[in-house]
């Protein structure tokens, strides 16, 4: 026996209604085309992020310790651990976005780009309208691991827009892209349900013939790290 289609049995319940509203309605007109739009959202599992020490201290600096030609006078500064963590495994990203990043010394910028390609300062803040100095971050190869396997970090918009790219000089943290995550040096970011390291932060400041010593000044670097799916 042939049976009606649901679509079938849907128009004939809506046809008596149908007939009894023609008297007290105006005629529709049928259209000669329609558009159906099919929409929806998939959500990408969850994924966390958490930094054992999200304030970094740079204590107290004596300005006659500062070098007056210590233009690019290097300060190792902190160690601190990050672990990200997903619901399953996913192939997630990490934004590093300066909020300071107008108080960069010019030449700190430049001087990066330089020797590493890319821009990786971020800003120490401002004082009387003078930049303070810059910080720069990195991953401590040894300690990324996904579990027990070792990872490193990746960049998908390489030179030349090739994926795969990465910093062989101590992993540093680019302030203008995506990082992933990868466990062979040649291939895109990988997925992974967890992922933990230690980052490295040092900073050079300005010289000291452009800040006014004669104050107290204190460091304002900030930069807020996000997760990309």
């Amino acid at each position: 026996m042939k049976r009606s289609s649901p679509l079938h049995r849907l128009a004939a319940c809506l046809l008596p209604l149908a007939t009894l509203a023609a008297g007290s309605a105006p005629q529709a007109h049928a259209a000669e085309s329609a558009k159906l739009n099919v929409t929806g959202t998939i959500m990408p599992p969850p994924c966390s992020i958490v930094l054992t020490n999200n304030r970094i201290d740079l204590g107290t600096l004596q300005a006659s310790a500062l070098h007056p030609l210590a233009r690019y006078g290097k300060h190792d500064a902190a160690r601190f651990s990050f672990h990200l963590q997903c619901a399953q495994p996913s192939r997630v990203r990490m934004r590093f976005t300066d909020n300071q990043a107008n108080s960069v010394p010019e030449y700190h910028r430049d001087w990066a780009e330089a020797r590493h390609g890319r821009p990786n300062m971020f800003g120490l803040g401002k004082v009387a309208g003078k930049n303070i100095g810059s910080y720069f971050m990195y991953f401590e190869p040894d300690s990324l691991k996904a579990g027990n396997v070792p990872v490193r970090p990746v960049y998908d918009d390489g030179p030349d827009e090739k994926p795969g790219y990465h910093l062989e000089n101590y992993n540093y943290i680019l302030t203008t892209a995506s990082l992933g995550w990868t466990g062979d040096r040649h291939i895109r970011a990988a997925s992974f349900e967890r992922i933990d390291g230690e980052i490295v932060l040092s900073y050079m400041l300005e010289q000291p013939h452009d800040l006014p010593l004669e104050r107290e000044i204190t460091f304002n670097g900030w930069a807020t790290i996000d997760l990309e799916y």
